[in-house]
């Protein structure tokens, strides 16, 4: 299973440094609101928190069982854990793989599966067989509900079937028959459905079965959705039940939107019921959905309200897993650590054990970096799948996976360890990639272990058989049929077979061609050292090809020797790699080469990004020219003209520009440049103006900051409202909003005057209300009730706002006449 990765973060969640994804995405604001509801509902709403930081991040994670401190949240009770833990709301998508070792390893991810979520019948036969009682009645309706009643209780339900089915057809007119009948054809449908459900074992490919559940679930819809409107107390007290298997039925035939409303129609008659049967079901068929919808955030709303709301610490540790999946399949794998962790800790303290979370789990702690922690859990995995007596073992071929990644995880420590440990921990890694060869030899894992098992034999690796190893990595490489990761890793052994023990042309040649071939490589790292000895002053084609990293290292290198003293292209290379790597504290001695020289967006944005980043907290009198460098170039920066369709580097600027201390101070140039750059996106003031505009008003409040946001207001309120109203109403409202924050009440409501034409409705209407309210508030009373008496006049008579007003318009009671109410 593949979840999607589109990002859905309002405001209040937009990360500085994932600021790229206003660009990527053209529906984010939709959900803005999804935040701002949930904000304001009940207690067990949602609670999601901005992206933390890496250093706070750092600072709070969880650590070992053994190393835990009595209180923290891994020990934590059930209980405590419902009260104290919160979902980060971070939805961009992070990088598939890290470089996690430092050792130049190549890693990459294994072919492990999302378990798919799957929602059972709850086909009680003793609670369905009460379900269907007696209807009194006289003449040919009354025979016919006897009837069937009695072909249901005998077992007969086929012809229980055709009886109620007659009857439906012959009463066609009267609602309540109809409900009561649909309702006992659900029932019966479902009790037949029984016996197919064990033999096809739910097996969707089953015509029988499908077809059966295809009964089931139209005559569901039929009692309780297309007849929710006509009331019968004796069956809508059987509608939580009704709702939820037809939501499964859905569920199960695929018909998405479907599942959607039977769920929240379920949802709806809880609350009217006051019941919470099946609620937690229902709001995790919910999230399965909005999964499905691309819809990230609602989904871990719903998944949280069903954990507060109904706290089991069963159904908990299933979502609380279900949300680790969501994070895991956008490859944040903190956070998927995290939450995992706490489904995992409830499912302990119920004296169970789940092999497949272990290994998710597992897999995200690799990929921190948390070698040992990883090991740990894939051993548990391993050795829960193993033992013949447990229920919880791995999906079918993970097994082998789990057990090449152990191997992984003492390959990553290898060049980590003390040279003294080293020869110990080699033969440990060997002997982990030889049990995955022996006891899975027909896998793909084990192809890969045995590959592993050549490069072990290398120098680099204390091994001393190179001519074995090269044998069979060229075997390899002749026979070409393995997958495209694997044979990178077995090039990257053969060459570095050269690299570590020759220095001549022909090894610089094998090199190249690795290059060439794998120009992203995390092995070349440890094969360019051996070719910048033989190629001694060759920096500038690092530069040239854009290996940034390996340029400022060959520099720092043979600076004493060779670099005494830089000219200015060289200096400029320097500048621009240091900042493009994000070492900008590096890229200080440079800047006197860079500072006179920049006439592209680009190297304007690059600047920017320097002396935000190296601003220091105070001015002092040493850094007055860094001040008023970065004083210089913001003003430059907002009255340039930027360039439409700029490469994906240059918005990455901007988003560390907003990651610095000083983003406040840049934000005017950075709506200008994102006003540019999403021009041409249909939804660009919903998406980037308006955000980026709040952001503005909530960090700077000055007299220009204001009047860049009133422009834009007065630009898109009187141009875009009519078709914001129909395409985005969300979006409309929150314009109001923030032109009500940036002006002042009096001021608004002459605006306002000027907009008799507007439709009293939505968004302008609950404006309208707020705003009579303030004034009714603030003694204003003429004023207010000017409102009231157009609210009153032109909105809708139904809405709450309209009724409100007339009742702030009539004239108090008196005493007498309160006596009547």
């Amino acid at each position: 299973m593949k979840l999607k990765n589109n990002s859905t973060r309002s405001i209040q969640l937009i990360d500085d440094s994932s600021i790229l994804q206003i660009f990527r995405s053209k529906k984010w604001y939709r959900l803005v609101c999804s935040l701002i509801v949930a904000i304001s509902c009940l207690s067990s709403t949602p609670k999601i928190v901005p992206k933390p930081t890496k250093q706070k991040i750092k600072k709070e994670k969880t650590a070992l069982k053994h190393e835990e401190k009595p209180g923290s949240l891994e020990l934590s009770s059930f209980d405590a854990i419902l009260k104290r833990y919160l979902f980060i709301g971070d939805f961009s998508e992070k990088p598939d793989k890290r470089d996690i070792s430092g050792s130049g390893e190549i890693f990459w991810r294994y072919p492990y599966k999302l378990a798919p979520q799957t929602f059972d019948l709850h086909l009680p036969q003793e609670e369905m067989t009460k379900m269907v009682f007696q209807v009194k009645g006289e003449g040919r309706l009354g025979e016919l509900f006897a009837k069937g009643r009695v072909e249901f209780l005998n077992g007969e339900y086929d012809r229980a079937h055709e009886t109620w089915l007659r009857a439906r057809q012959t009463f066609s007119q009267d609602a309540l028959i109809n409900k009561r009948l649909e309702f006992f054809l659900g029932v019966n449908a479902a009790m037949a459905l029984e016996p197919h459900l064990k033999r096809s074992k739910g097996d969707m490919k089953d015509p029988e079965f499908k077809r059966m559940i295809n009964r089931v679930s139209y005559f569901l819809a039929a009692a309780f959705i297309l007849r929710r409107d006509t009331a019968d107390t004796q069956i809508d007290q059987f509608a939580p039940w009704g709702l939820y298997n037809l939501a499964v039925a859905y569920y199960k035939l695929e018909r998405w939107s479907l599942v959607v409303g039977a769920a929240q129609e379920g949802l709806t008659n809880l609350l009217k019921l006051g019941k919470s049967d099946y609620r937690p079901k229902f709001r995790q068929m919910l999230a399965e959905m909005w999964i499905k919808n691309d819809d990230l955030l609602t989904a871990i709303q719903e998944l949280d309200t069903a954990i507060r709301q109904d706290p089991n610490p069963q159904e908990a540790a299933k979502m609380f897993y279900r949300a680790g999946d969501i994070y895991y399949g956008l490859n944040n794998f903190d956070l998927a650590d995290e939450v995992y962790g706490l489904g995992s800790r409830i499912e302990e303290t119920n004296y169970k054990f789940s092999p497949s979370q272990a290994l998710l789990r597992a897999e995200s702690k690799f990929w921190m970096g948390k070698f040992s922690e990883a090991r740990e859990l894939l051993q548990a995995a391993v050795e829960a799948s193993v033992k013949k007596d447990n229920d919880w073992v791995l999906e079918s071929g993970a097994l082998p996976w789990a057990r090449l990644r152990i191997g992984d995880t003492l390959l990553a420590e290898l060049k980590k360890t003390k040279p003294s440990d080293r020869k110990k921990l080699s033969d440990a890694v060997r002997l982990a990639y030889f049990r995955v060869e022996t006891d899975h030899p027909q896998s793909e894992a084990a192809r890969i272990a045995k590959i592993r098992g050549a490069c072990m034999d290398l120098p680099s690796y204390e091994g001393n058989n190179v001519k074995h190893a090269r044998s069979l990595l060229e075997d390899v490489q002749m026979k070409k049929d393995v997958p495209e990761n694997l044979m990178e890793l077995v090039n990257a052994c053969y060459v570095s077979s050269y690299s570590d023990r020759e220095r001549t042309p022909e090894m610089v040649q094998r090199v190249k061609e690795y290059a060439s071939k794998y120009p992203n490589s995390k092995f070349l790292n440890g094969m360019l050292p051996a070719v910048t000895e033989v190629q001694a002053r060759n920096i500038d084609p690092y530069f040239e090809k854009g290996y940034l990293f390996s340029g400022t290292e060959f520099f720092e290198k043979r600076r004493a020797t060779l670099y005494k003293k830089i000219d200015e292209k060289l200096g400029r290379n320097l500048f621009q790699a240091y900042v493009d790597t994000s070492r900008s504290d590096k890229a200080k001695e440079f800047w006197n080469f860079e500072r006179d020289a920049i006439n592209t967006d680009e190297q304007l944005l690059r600047a920017l990004v320097f002396l935000n980043e190296t601003s220091p907290n105070k001015t002092t009198k040493n850094n007055l020219g860094h001040q008023k460098d970065l004083n210089r170039f913001i003003t430059q920066a907002e009255k340039t003209k930027w360039k439409p369709n700029p490469p994906v580097q240059t918005k990455l600027y901007l988003s560390r520009v907003l990651s610095s201390n000083n983003s406040a101070k840049n934000l005017i140039w950075i709506l200008n440049a994102s006003e540019e750059w999403s021009k041409e996106e249909k939804d660009s003031v919903c998406s980037v103006t308006l955000p980026l505009s709040s952001r503005l008003f909530d960090s700077r409040k000055d007299k220009l900051a204001v009047a860049k946001i009133r422009e834009r207001i007065d630009s898109v309120i009187p141009e875009k409202w009519e078709t914001l109203l129909k395409e985005n109403q969300t979006c409309a409202q929150s314009w109001l909003d923030l032109e009500a924050k940036t002006i002042p009440l009096n001021d608004l409501i002459q605006r306002y005057e000027k907009r008799a034409t507007w439709v009293v409705d939505g968004p302008w209407l609950e404006r309208l209300w707020i705003h009579s309210e303030e004034l009714e508030k603030s003694g204003q009373k003429d004023a207010a009730q000017k409102l009231w008496q157009k609210i009153a006049k032109d909105a809708p008579p139904s809405s709450f706002e309209s009724k409100m007003a007339k009742t702030r318009l009539a004239p108090p009671d008196t005493e007498v006449e309160g006596l009547w109410k």
